[in-house]
């Protein structure tokens, strides 16, 4: 304090780990030089620095601290346009996995996987299984972003020391950062879905999806499904990013001084997009089922606590895991992927567009 450093134990550990190469618990004046010669020009305040560069809490670690030299702003236009090629690349490439999941969702018995594959097929070919997409690529750029950025600024609200984070400050962040974007952008996952599920020629456009389902059924009713939802993405969304957090800040005490290699970063999201889909997913069944409620040859029901009913009574508690297979299929890839493609956008959006 009296020079204007400031440190915390953790991290003052760290850099006496570093320095200490005869792991004697004490640095020794030939061990002090021997690093800092290669560092001539350095400032003490730096040099505390070194260690931790590449520690990160939470995932992607964005922005990973306040003494950026760069604005908050430019930080957070950072955040969000990568956030948003995040979404963009992983939603296309798993649309069709998506689609079917959603199909068997909004099913009943008979909707089986390969019944699907084949009636998706007969729409339209392979494009078919497209269907909806730019619905779903419109909704999950905002979504995407909101949701890493909720997430980063959650953090910095509810975790007390960014050097030492508890499981229960990276789960509630989650869970509030998840819950935050998906209200966001609600009404675009409903006419996604719609358009994903409904019978060809039902809806021309987006835009006529928005209009006519406002003119049939009220403004209400972009909001099907919002509380299962919510009940849904809190758990999904905070054990998700709970344990990515958490491997991922594992893996860099275990490797100091170095950085996932792509490959790692994306079993690291796939492990954690696997947990989570575990535990939410009988609630996105009954969101996706709210949200078809009315359409032809679709029951229609009065609200989370019908539809529950009606699956039970229906298929049984399986019932609440139809298409969790096309489910994992999609989710865990594009989930996965997401992660190495906001890292790659972030470098390139901070070093090339300087960003």
């Amino acid at each position: 304090k009296e020079y204007g450093l400031s440190a915390t134990k953790t991290k003052i550990k760290k850099v006496i780990k570093h320095f200490d190469k005869n792991r004697d618990g004490e640095v020794s004046f030939e061990e002090f030089q021997r690093i800092t010669m290669l560092f001539p020009s350095m400032k003490v305040a730096e040099v505390l620095d070194i260690a931790t560069d590449d520690f990160v809490f939470g995932y992607y670690g964005i922005p990973k601290s306040e003494s950026s030299h760069k604005s908050s702003q430019a930080n957070a236009l950072n955040v969000f346009l990568s956030g948003g090629v995040a979404g963009l690349v992983s939603r296309t490439l798993t649309a069709p996995a998506d689609r079917i999941k959603m199909m068997m969702q909004s099913g009943g018995k008979d909707a089986q996987l390969g019944r699907v594959i084949k009636e998706v097929y007969a729409e339209g070919g392979i494009t078919a299984f497209w269907r909806g997409n730019g619905a779903n690529v419109i909704k999950i750029i905002p979504e995407s972003a909101a949701k890493f950025y909720c997430y980063e600024y959650l953090k910095k609200q509810i975790i007390a020391d960014p050097s030492d984070v508890k499981i229960y400050e990276r789960l509630l962040s989650g869970s509030l950062a998840g819950m935050m974007a998906q209200t966001a952008i609600y009404p675009m996952e409903v006419v996604k879905t719609r358009m994903a599920i409904s019978p060809p020629g039902t809806y021309s456009s987006i835009t006529g999806c928005f209009s006519k389902i406002i003119q049939n059924e009220g403004l209400g009713a972009l909001y099907k499904g919002l509380g299962a939802s919510n009940m849904g993405i809190i758990p999904y969304a905070g054990v998700d990013l709970a344990v990515y957090g958490t491997v991922k800040d594992r893996w860099i005490a275990q490797n100091p001084n170095k950085k996932p290699a792509w490959y790692e970063t994306l079993a690291m999201g796939a492990f954690s997009s696997f947990c989570g889909q575990i535990v939410a997913y009988p609630l996105q069944l009954v969101r996706t089922k709210l949200q078809s409620s009315g359409l032809p040859g679709k029951p229609v029901f009065n609200g989370i606590g019908d539809c529950t009913a009606h699956v039970m009574k229906e298929e049984g508690a399986l019932g609440f895991y139809r298409g969790i297979g096309p489910n994992f299929a999609k989710g865990i890839p594009a989930v996965a992927i997401g992660y190495v493609a906001y890292e790659k956008a972030r470098d390139f959006f901070t070093n090339v567009l300087k960003i």
